[in-house]
């Protein structure tokens, strides 16, 4: 696991996993959303493992995969504080 995906588990638990398929994504996310050390755990749990050889976007974080989450990221963040 490299230091990014460690840094990336740290601050935004879905990004990290991304390459680990829809799936993972969504497990973090909801466990994100209940609280951020369940999150965070997951994340490190998941990204610790190789991704399977046939995961959805599998070496790669696609800039629109990544544009979503930023958008889902801000949406929560406005919602959670009231902005």
């Amino acid at each position: 696991m490299s230091c990014t995906r460690v840094f990336l588990a740290v601050l935004f638990p879905p990004l990290a996993v991304l390459d680990y398929g829809c799936g993972s994504v969504a497990i973090v996310g909801l466990l994100s959303l209940v609280g951020w050390v369940p999150g965070v755990i997951a994340a490190l749990v998941i990204a610790s493992k190789p991704p399977p050889a046939g995961a959805a976007g599998s070496g790669s974080l696609g800039l629109a995969a990544f544009s979503i989450v930023l958008c889902l990221a801000a949406a929560v963040f406005l919602a959670a504080w009231g902005g």
